[in-house]
C-alpha cells in the first residue's frame, strides 16, 4: 500500500479529482489507499479542494454526469434495445424467444420437432410426442383402435356382451319390471336405496350353455327377460351373493 501511495503524483491526482470530479473515497479506491490519505495528499501537493457547497452537488449529479457512471444499462445484443437489469450478452425478451428456436433451444436433439407427423390410420396431423412416444394415432383413433379385441381389459367378448345385454332396452324393461314387482325395495333388508336386480342365473353361465356369441342371439333367449329369473337386492346384499 505504501508503495502506491508514493506512486501517486500530483498530476494524477489533479486529474482525477477535478477534471473528473471523483470524489476522495473513490481515488483511495483506485490506488488502494484511504480517502483521508488522498485528502493528506492533496493538501501536501497544493491542490486547492472543492468546498461543501461544491461537494454536495457532486454527490447529487446523475445519470451520465454521476462520478460512478459506468455506460448505462446494457444493449440487446440483437437489436440494440435498452436492458432494465444488467446482464452480459443478454438478449430482450422478444429476441430471446426468437433465438431459442429450433437448433438453438435447449432441448434441441435432432430436429424432431421440427418435423411433421401425421396420424397412421386418418392421416390427421398429430404431434411430435404422440409420434414419437405414443403410438403415432390420433385422439380418436387410439380411442378406436384400443376397444374391443385391442383393450387392454378385453377377456374373449364376453364381457362386452353382458354389459350390452345389460345396457339394451329390453335389459332396461327387465329390470324396471322386476323393481315395480318387488315394490322397490331389497328382498333381503327391505332397503329402499341403492337398489339394483341380481339376475339369479350368472349370465356367462347362460352365454356358455347356450353358445351366445352376439346380442342377437341373447334377444331369442327367454333366460335373459324372464322377470322370475330376476331379484330386488341393495348394493350390500348383492355382493353377498357376488356380481356378475
Amino acid at each position: 500500500m505504501t508503495i502506491l501511495k508514493n506512486k501517486i503524483t500530483k498530476e494524477q491526482l489533479y486529474d482525477l479529482y477535478w477534471n473528473k470530479e471523483l470524489p476522495t473515497v473513490k481515488i483511495g479506491k483506485i490506488f488502494q489507499c484511504s480517502g483521508r490519505w488522498i485528502r493528506y495528499l492533496l493538501d501536501n501537493y497544493s491542490i486547492l479542494r472543492r468546498n461543501p457547497s461544491e461537494a454536495k452537488n457532486l454527490s447529487k449529479k446523475l445519470g451520465k454526469e454521476a462520478p460512478n457512471y459506468k455506460g448505462g444499462l446494457p444493449k440487446c445484443i440483437d437489436c440494440g434495445r435498452e436492458l432494465t437489469y444488467y446482464r452480459k450478452n443478454i438478449r430482450c425478451k422478444e429476441c430471446r424467444f426468437k433465438f431459442a428456436i429450433g437448433k438453438n433451444a435447449s432441448r434441441y436433439i435432432d430436429g424432431r420437432s421440427l418435423k411433421t407427423y401425421f396420424c397412421i390410420d386418418c392421416n390427421k396431423e398429430v404431434c411430435c410426442e404422440t409420434a414419437i412416444n405414443g403410438q403415432g394415432r390420433c385422439q380418436k383413433c387410439s380411442g378406436a383402435f384400443y376397444s374391443g379385441v385391442n383393450s387392454f381389459n378385453y377377456d374373449g367378448g364376453e364381457l362386452d356382451l353382458i354389459h350390452q345385454i345389460r345396457d339394451s332396452w329390453k335389459g332396461q324393461e327387465w329390470r324396471k319390471k322386476a323393481l315395480k314387482r318387488d315394490g322397490k325395495k331389497c328382498q333381503i333388508c327391505n332397503l329402499t336405496e341403492n337398489l339394483g336386480v341380481h339376475h339369479k342365473i350368472p349370465l356367462r353361465y347362460i352365454l356358455d350353455l347356450y353358445q351366445i356369441i352376439d346380442y342377437a342371439q341373447a334377444k331369442k333367449c327367454n333366460l335373459f327377460w324372464d322377470i322370475n329369473w330376476g331379484i330386488t337386492l341393495c348394493m350390500d346384499c348383492h355382493k353377498t351373493l357376488g356380481n356378475i
